[in-house]
This record gives C-alpha cells, sequence and structure tokens, in this order.
C-alpha cells in the first residue's frame, strides 16, 4: 500500500516502509471526485504499477507511472572569482 484514506482519514498503518512520509493525497481534490496523490523524492525504483481503488464505488485505476532521472544541468554566468593576496600583482 503506498498510501491509504478511509473514513475521511489518511491511514498510516497499511503504508509500505519506503512511502511512509512521501504521500500526500490533495483532500481538496476529493470533494470534486478527483483523487491526486502526490510522491515526494522520487527515485527511480517508484516507477511501476500503480492501482488507485475505491471500496465504496467498486472502481479502481491503474497507471503505469516511469520515474527518469533529470540531466544535470550546470550553467555559470560569468568566472568564480579569485581573491589576490599578492601586492606585487595586480
Amino acid at each position: 500500500v503506498v498510501h491509504a484514506y478511509r473514513h475521511e482519514k489518511d491511514q498510516t498503518d497499511p503504508q509500505m516502509d519506503q512511502y511512509r512520509d512521501r504521500t500526500t493525497l490533495i483532500h481538496e481534490d476529493l470533494i470534486r471526485g478527483i483523487i491526486s496523490l502526490k510522491i515526494s523524492s522520487l527515485t527511480l525504483t517508484d516507477s511501476g504499477l500503480y492501482t488507485c481503488y475505491v471500496p465504496d464505488l467498486e472502481a479502481s485505476c491503474t497507471m503505469n507511472v516511469t520515474v527518469v532521472r533529470k540531466k544535470d544541468e550546470f550553467t555559470t554566468t560569468r568566472p568564480p572569482v579569485t581573491e589576490n593576496t599578492d601586492p606585487e600583482k595586480p
């Protein structure tokens, strides 16, 4: 279990350890019939099939999530500043 929500409360008991403190169910969306789950601090091992099940509606959906590593982006706007401590050199 990645995240459980029952009786209008988030349930942490059935949650898998690797997802503890990393999931947030957006409660405001539930009122509109939308289920939004945010998983933070993603790792490549979070890739895989995820199923959302709503027991009261006997409805479910399954999606395949693929986590990809972003390329490191390094930009420099100017050369690094160096300090000259030798009074003989300008």
